[in-house]
């Protein structure tokens, strides 16, 4: 398991990353780690599905991003939407939204995270999605991008600052067709991963 752990931590190759995490969840090894030691957020919470025809929901406050609560559920002209905990893939830390929602053509979903520092932190937060995406970070929007395009790793960069004590992340996804995904880490301003592996 430490020899696995220490190739998974410094290895680049997509395909030995695979071939480690799948050899680690064998060994019944939390294979989490791994995403979380390479600065992924692999635990969110996620509300949707909302209409996005002609990718209106792009600029759209459809929740306000600075009194989320995901104890209680969103209430979008007159309809209840409940939050709910998802799981990421191993490595990288995906999540699939296709699977958690019907409709899932032509919506909008809101993911959240929280993030515990030790101490304030510069930081680059970086996302790849599946299709555009908006970010706030503590309530303030970091970053918006709206095209549609297939989810890559690190696909977009955002300097950001992480407060002492919780921090929120709140993406918004967009989807018009196909898959629909998306994937958030955190590293710090010379591109070295935050070690989240401490966090709840």
């Amino acid at each position: 398991i430490d020899a696995l752990t220490k190739l998974a931590d410094f290895e680049t190759d997509p395909d030995a990353l695979a071939f480690a995490a799948q050899k680690l969840q064998e060994l019944g090894a939390d294979v989490s780690l791994l995403a979380k030691r390479r600065g992924f957020i692999t635990k969110w919470s996620i509300v949707g599905p909302f209409p996005n025809e002609n990718n209106s929901a792009f600029n759209k406050a459809i929740i306000a991003a600075d009194a989320v609560d995901v104890s209680k559920p969103v209430n979008v002209e007159g309809k209840d939407y409940a939050w709910k905990e998802v799981a990421t893939t191993p490595l990288p830390a995906v999540v699939n939204l296709q699977a958690q929602f019907d409709p899932n053509q032509n919506v909008a979903a809101y993911a959240f995270a929280q993030v515990n520092m030790a101490q304030a932190t510069p930081a680059v937060l970086l996302i790849g999605s599946d299709d555009g995406c908006e970010v706030w970070v503590n309530g303030a929007q970091v970053h918006a991008v709206d095209t549609p395009r297939g989810l890559k790793v690190d696909q977009d960069a955002v300097n950001i600052d992480l407060k002492q004590g919780v921090n929120i992340v709140l993406v918004k996804i967009l989807q018009g067709g196909a898959a629909w995904e998306f994937c958030v880490r955190l590293a710090d301003r010379n591109g070295t991963p935050l070690d989240l592996s401490t966090q709840p």
